[in-house]
């Protein structure tokens, strides 16, 4: 996983919660930890990714061929320690928990540009941002039928 700032690149290999801070040049210049215990995937949590990627992916038609070949792959052992990362307008890395399959809204934690755990975030369901403002974010949202609507929220940072 990675991002971008102004003044900054952001990068995980998820092995474990560290992110590699970098600056323009390329030049680790600090790393953002939190403490983190693996989390085993089950066999239902493989299913329920499956049928997932049915739903999103597939027509009736290509239902089964998807089954069998995205069934036919190992499962990992844990899930990886965080999601997407994302740098805002004002320089804060947000990280996203990563979503067990099923999972419908997405909890972040929030970092200041000079990588101090600031706060958590829980975003709507079915939501997925593209852009944090110094007010906003905003992102695309889905419906009931999985229509995508841009959608934009309100952001306050009071408290820092």
């Amino acid at each position: 996983m990675a991002t971008v700032a102004p003044d900054h690149f952001f990068f995980s290999d998820q092995d474990a919660y560290e992110i590699q801070v970098h600056d323009p040049s390329g030049k680790l210049v600090r790393l953002i930890r939190l403490a983190w215990a693996p989390v085993a995937v089950t066999a239902a949590d493989g299913q329920r990714y499956v049928e997932d990627m049915v739903e999103q992916m597939g027509s009736p038609e290509q239902a089964a061929a998807i089954r069998a070949q995205l069934g036919s792959l190992p499962l990992p052992e844990a899930f990886p320690p965080h999601g997407v990362l994302l740098a805002d307008a004002l320089g804060f890395l947000w990280v996203e928990d990563f979503q067990r399959p099923g999972a419908e809204n997405s909890a972040w934690n929030v970092f200041t540009p000079a990588g101090a755990l600031v706060g958590r975030v829980t975003l709507p369901d079915r939501f997925s941002p593209l852009e944090i403002g110094a007010d906003y974010v905003l992102g695309v949202g889905w419906d009931e039928l999985n229509v995508e609507y841009l959608r934009m929220f309100g952001l306050s940072r009071a408290g820092g």
